[in-house]
């Protein structure tokens, strides 16, 4: 599905401006530089009771301008006015559902799951993409085929997205992952070949928060 435009979307709450409210990337041609149609990107959101924050999610994600984005929302069952958000939104959605599950990591699960773009990731509903941010991780995977997985700069927000501060991670060293074990990969944002998911398998369900820590490093062992 092509990502709507602004004023295709339903308008924003009453006081909300700025990105992704009354802001949006610019929209994309259909095809590459090259001619080229733009690769299929899959992203998956987790929710459960972020009533606060999920439309600012989706419609981050929604505004990317990108030509081909299938999104899928898994909510565990929320009860805080969360489904009555994604609903406004469905006809955008490639997928969504809401019911229990155990926990983030199976919410991931099932949605990759649905995927069946060339390029995959997720992106939490209180988190959000910054404009244009699809096209420059799309862009590199595009331009790099040795790459198969990047990551970007993240700004650390409050429950306003009034920016706190920033976080800049070097390129992925496993040995210094290992003396420092500090979380090597800014998770919003990044972005990952299929074959990744096919090789390296799903995310581990028996973790509750370290799952992405311990994703990254199951990656590092099997690619460079």
């Amino acid at each position: 599905m092509r990502c709507p435009t602004l004023k295709e979307l339903p308008p924003p709450p009453p006081g909300k401006i700025g990105w992704p409210w009354t802001e949006e990337s610019p929209p994309l041609p259909d095809t590459m530089p090259d001619g080229r149609p733009w690769p299929r990107v899959s992203i998956v959101t987790p929710s459960y009771n972020q009533g606060q924050f999920i439309e600012e999610t989706i419609r981050s994600v929604l505004l990317q301008g990108y030509p081909d984005l299938e999104y899928i929302i898994i909510d565990g069952g929320s009860t805080d006015g969360s489904v009555d958000i994604i609903r406004k939104y469905e006809p955008w959605l490639a997928y969504w559902v809401s019911e229990p599950d155990t926990g983030q990591a199976d919410a991931i699960n099932k949605g990759w799951r649905k995927a069946t773009g060339e390029f995959l990731s997720w992106l939490n509903s209180d988190d959000i993409l910054l404009p244009n941010a699809l096209v420059q991780a799309v862009s590199h995977l595009v331009a790099n085929r040795d790459s198969l997985l990047v990551y970007c700069d993240q700004r650390v927000i409050d429950e306003n997205s009034n920016t706190l501060f920033e976080i800049h991670l070097p390129d992925f060293e496993l040995r210094d992952v290992i003396r420092s074990w500090l979380n090597p990969v800014n998770q919003p944002g990044f972005l990952m070949r299929s074959e990744v998911l096919k090789c390296v398998g799903f995310l581990d369900e028996n973790l509750s928060f370290s799952m992405d820590f311990d994703y990254w490093l199951r990656i590092s062992l099997r690619f460079k």
